[in-house]
């Protein structure tokens, strides 16, 4: 007698722990992170975008869970990282704009450069006419 109660209260959680694979694997997959189940675990992803999967342990007559390495000090290091790139990410923004910046002013004082040069070209060939007149002048006056 005592066997087949033993027998029984096995069987009850076997079906239970079957019930409850199904509800997470069904639940996961309505929600598009399921990919997969198996015995005593299901297959979901993280993100359902991203291919990297992880397995959901599954209690099943064990008193005990499978340890995860995963320590809360992970995710506060994983979102000090987040928080530096986006902190890089924007001094990265600004100072692409600075460059721009500097690269139209550079521009603007490259053209300002080029008319002065062409219009210090213009005054030496005046200069040089002048000269010229100056010269023949003379040399008729003389």
């Amino acid at each position: 007698m005592e066997v087949i109660e033993k027998y029984k209260g096995t069987s009850e959680m076997n079906k239970i722990s079957v019930w409850s694979v199904c509800c997470f694997f069904f639940y996961f997959y309505s929600i598009g992170y399921a990919h997969s189940a198996g015995l005593n675990k299901v297959q979901v992803s993280i993100d359902p975008h991203i291919s990297t999967r992880g397995y959901i342990p599954v209690i099943s007559g064990a008193d005990e869970i499978e340890s995860s390495d995963f320590r809360e000090s992970d995710l506060k290091e994983m979102q000090d990282s987040l928080r530096k790139m986006k902190s890089d990410n924007s001094k990265v923004d600004e100072l692409t704009q600075k460059v721009l910046q500097l690269e139209r002013k550079n521009s603007e004082q490259e053209s300002k450069i080029e008319r002065l040069q062409r219009s210090l070209d213009d005054m030496k060939r005046s200069n040089d006419n002048l000269s010229n007149q100056v010269s023949n002048l003379s040399g008729k006056i003389k």
